[in-house]
């Protein structure tokens, strides 16, 4: 897969900014397709069982021992977009810019190896597999494997967009500010060297949106302006093809 799609890392934006790795677009030659991407996700979080916990937030040395326990159901709500230079052929050749509201963090997601997109029956649907890897800005490392059905339109030659379902993994829950791993039980044992990943699912869409794919085609900052300022900050390996350098 090619680097994650580069927009900008400064927010003062200058026109004339256009997608990395596309061919500056002209009106014969031109193309770029933005698809909005929504999940519903659900993981697990630590909190403390016992005790009042006192801890150095400089060395996060604990002074007073506390259980901090998983727990299910934190709510794991992202959005943003999948940007393809490839207009139709192969969604898979593009890149996801994704945030997380709630947590102000950014995924800095690639798509592995392995995943596709099919077109079926009378080439008015599809299915498609998407592995992507990376980490959350807040929540670290992630695992996430997306699935769905959705349309294909034979004479426009492109996916109208997909819904599905979304399972994964994040790196191990912590509480007690970033200094504990949440523990769990294992037949009734509390199992204290915690370094498992939690589980992360639920549900996924994706669908074509002409306005900005449009609008992305005339200037590549169109979606740097829609995309918070945090996702920037968070250092994903982004940049911006343009004749003007906005870093």
């Amino acid at each position: 897969m090619k680097k994650l799609m580069t927009f900008a890392a400064a927010m003062t934006i200058v026109g004339g900014a256009y997608a990395a790795d596309c061919e500056m677009p002209t009106p014969d030659t031109g193309c770029a397709m933005v698809y909005n991407v929504k999940m519903n996700l659900k993981t697990v979080s630590g909190k403390k069982l016992t005790g009042a916990a006192v801890y150095d937030k400089e060395t996060c040395e604990l002074t007073q021992d506390t259980d901090c326990i998983r727990f299910p159901n934190f709510p794991y709500r992202v959005q943003g977009y999948l940007v393809s230079c490839d207009c139709g052929c192969d969604i898979l050749d593009g890149d996801f810019v994704l945030w997380s509201a709630p947590l102000k963090s950014a995924l800095c997601v690639e798509v592995t190896e392995g995943s596709f997109a099919h077109v079926l029956g009378k080439q008015n649907t599809a299915e498609i597999f998407f592995g992507l890897e990376g980490e959350d800005s807040v929540l670290g490392e992630l695992w996430l494997t997306l699935v769905g059905f959705g349309t294909y339109s034979k004479k426009a030659g492109m996916y109208g967009g997909f819904n599905g379902l979304a399972v994964g993994q994040l790196a191990q829950p912590i509480c007690i500010g970033v200094c504990a791993d949440a523990e769990y039980w294992e037949c009734g044992t509390l199992v204290l060297a915690n370094d498992d990943p939690s589980i992360i699912g639920g549900t996924w869409s994706m669908k074509y949106n002409p306005g900005a794919s449009k609008a992305y085609w005339r200037d590549g900052s169109s979606l740097v302006r829609a995309t918070p300022k945090y996702y920037w900050n968070a250092g994903c390996d982004v940049t911006v093809d343009t004749t003007t350098d906005l870093r």
